[in-house]
């Protein structure tokens, strides 16, 4: 192991953390990513006092897993920018040659995500509105985006005093991607 202690980090100053607790009986795997955009800190706070909570035996974990991200990208967070070296939320998927910092989180990260059942992704905006949340789509075995936690989904944003949703955004997305592909492609 190698340790630096830097006020400027750069990637090669940088490591990435999770935490997972598992309680006695089975139950749903769970993780919890925060700061996936760097300037984005309600998440990676949130995630704090949730481990405080149990760390001090307020909560207790009796049954499945819970992994924590406090810092999903922690180069975008030691910038306090959006992005590192770009949105990771545009492009996350596991490479052979990581090409830049947002890589080699994909080539950490999708594994870790693939291991559990549920995502609560954290995100905070600057305007001044409610919290939302941005579930998944209705139960389906589609290929763009198969689901079976709809209802689970829903309870637990409720759960967490979220009472306004964004619902297809994914689907909206991918269309976005197609047309905007489709426009570079009638330029060439």
């Amino acid at each position: 192991m190698t340790a630096s202690n830097t006020s400027q980090s750069t990637s090669a100053d940088l490591h990435f953390k999770s935490i997972t607790f598992t309680g006695l009986n089975a139950g749903p795997r769970l993780i919890i990513t925060g700061a996936v955009h760097g300037n984005e800190t309600c998440g990676t706070q949130a995630i704090h006092r949730v481990l405080d909570d149990i760390e001090q035996k307020r909560i207790n974990i009796v049954a499945g897993t819970v992994t924590f991200v406090p810092v999903t990208n922690p180069l975008a967070y030691a910038r306090l920018d959006r992005a590192g070296d770009r949105n990771l939320n545009r492009n996350l998927y596991p490479v052979a040659q990581p090409a830049d910092f947002e890589d080699h989180i994909a080539n950490w990260l999708c594994p870790l995500l693939a291991r559990h059942e549920v995502l609560l992704d954290l995100h905070s905006t600057r305007a001044q509105n409610p919290a939302f949340a941005m579930l998944g789509p209705e139960n389906n075995t589609g290929a763009l985006e198969p689901f079976v936690h709809f209802e689970k989904e829903r309870a637990l944003a409720k759960r967490l005093g979220v009472h306004r949703f964004v619902d297809g955004w994914l689907s909206t997305y991918a269309k976005g991607v197609e047309r905007r592909v489709g426009q570079k492609g009638s330029t060439a």
